[in-house]
């Protein structure tokens, strides 16, 4: 079993060292986790599941021990598609949830305009990332969330920063996509053709 201390490390720290340490595993090797952060271990979570890793988490004082097991189907970030050939992989990160600078109101306005304008694109985007105050763009009671998950059914990835919707308290609520974590927002960016923030 690889164990791993990640206590008192921030995201993307955890999941970093966890990617390394199934990387580093053979198949139907165990690696144990252990974060003092709750925000991590969700993360943690969130990722190893996404791999195919069959985490669990246990929580003692002050701290979780996540153990999970690397399988034949633990490929790191294989749900990410690259881009190939001629078609450019485009994507969108929103960092607010407002457009542009001055009016509140105006801005408003404008990134709903902008998103609702996403959908008829001739070249869609493959991801959507929402982070800092751009995750209340995908709150259940948002605005733009009938043309978000349009988006979304129509094959376009659509990644909420985690630790963003934990700072405004509204994992819960998070109407569309999937919870994500800087490791991937960061390796999503990186691998993009074309980024664009409206």
């Amino acid at each position: 079993m690889i164990e791993i201390d990640a206590k008192g490390l921030i995201c993307p720290q955890p999941l970093m060292l966890a990617k390394q340490a199934l990387d580093e595993a053979i198949v139907g090797e165990s690696i144990c986790i252990v974060t003092d952060s709750e925000t991590s271990m969700q993360n943690l979570m969130r990722f190893l599941a996404d791999l195919k890793a069959n985490p669990v988490c246990e929580q003692t004082a002050g701290s979780f021990s996540i153990l999970a097991t690397k399988s034949e189907e633990s490929s790191i970030m294989k749900d990410i598609p690259c881009s190939t050939g001629n078609n450019r992989s485009l994507v969108i990160a929103i960092t607010s949830d407002v457009m542009g600078n001055g009016s509140e109101e105006l801005g408003k306005i404008l990134m709903k305009a902008f998103i609702n304008t996403i959908v008829e694109m001739e070249q869609q985007p493959t991801h959507i990332i929402f982070y800092n105050s751009g995750v209340w763009l995908a709150h259940n009671n948002s605005d733009v969330l009938a043309s978000l998950k349009q988006l979304e059914d129509s094959g376009v990835y659509i990644l909420v920063c985690g630790t963003c919707a934990n700072y405004f308290e509204i994992s819960a609520h998070i109407g569309v996509g999937q919870i994500s974590n800087m490791y991937t927002i960061a390796d999503t960016l990186s691998k993009a053709a074309l980024i664009i923030r409206p």
